[in-house]
């Protein structure tokens, strides 16, 4: 009697061990990965503010560009879309500090291909024209560009992949 019950626990024990749970990430549905990250491409015509409140409601945040292969996936996604499109570096808290929103670390000024941070400024810009460009944008033209807050067009959003997992027993 003794033997079955250390033989059943063994059992038990030995397939209890072999069941683990399998994890994978995945975008949400109608995102779009890349690399590490999970990007929206919002076109509904909103200012940079609005498109930043619905990104933080769809548990992301307006875009930061960390490098340039996510740049030029991000540009030719814009190309795409004949559009230009907020992301999420502003300076208007402070008119001379540019900031990414996602975790308040200094977007680089430039010149732009140096140093260990990553930046795509358009020659001349930021300009900060007529003293209201606040806003980063992916522009059709100059890529990289300062712009007026309130203008109504696109956005990128991004979040990390959500892991999911699913027990899966092996042997």
């Amino acid at each position: 009697m003794g033997t079955r019950i250390v033989l059943l626990l063994l059992m038990f024990t030995t397939a209890w061990s072999e069941t683990k749970a399998a994890g994978y990430v995945q975008c949400p549905q109608g995102w779009r990965r890349h690399q590490d990250t999970c990007h929206l491409f919002v076109t509904n015509h909103e200012t940079w503010t609005e498109h930043m409140q619905h990104c933080v409601q769809l548990g992301a945040h307006l875009a930061t560009i960390n490098d340039e292969r996510e740049d030029k996936y991000l540009e030719a996604e814009v190309h795409k879309r004949n559009a230009s499109f907020w992301v999420g570096g502003t300076n208007m808290n402070n008119n001379k500090t540019w900031i990414w929103i996602e975790d308040n670390s200094p977007v680089h000024m430039g010149p732009c291909g140096t140093g260990h941070s990553y930046c795509a400024w358009n020659r001349g810009v930021p300009d900060n024209s007529h003293d209201n460009e606040h806003c980063l944008e992916l522009n059709l033209r100059t890529h990289w560009n300062d712009n007026y807050c309130l203008v109504l067009q696109g956005a990128v959003c991004e979040t990390k992949p959500k892991p999911e997992y699913h027990w899966i027993t092996v042997g």
